[in-house]
């Protein structure tokens, strides 16, 4: 499944529950929207980080994590909803300190649980 296909199942309604159920198929197209900062490709990690399996894909396709951490301030506040839930799903200890500094600069009420959530609390 190319990069078109899958975002246009992403923003159909349920579009990430929809697209999970292709998860091998969409995977590397939807990492490849994360990188281009899609919030509906954040929301299909975080339903497929559920599994071992692409908990670790994730992991090793990020690398230095500096994408999560550069997403983590985005402007989009379901983009940094979405990706505290993903980091709190890929079980990363680095990514404590990160999250705990976006939490301490977080105005919007809907993205503070998601991130407290992730911290382990």
């Amino acid at each position: 499944m190319n990069e078109k296909q899958a975002l246009a199942i992403l923003k159909e309604p349920n579009g990430s529950e929809k697209l999970a159920a292709q998860a091998e198929e969409a995977f590397e197209s939807c990492l490849n929207l994360l990188a281009q900062e899609e919030p509906a490709a954040a929301a299909f990690l975080v339903r497929v980080a559920r599994q071992k399996k692409y908990r670790e894909l994730i992991n090793k396709w990020l690398g230095d994590r500096r994408l999560l951490y550069r997403l983590l301030g985005s402007d989009d506040a379901k983009m940094r909803k979405n990706i505290a839930r993903l980091m709190g799903q890929l079980l990363v200890p680095e990514d404590v300190l990160p999250l705990a500094e976006a939490l301490e600069h977080e105005s919007k009420r809907m993205v503070i649980p998601s991130m407290i959530l992730a911290l382990g609390a």
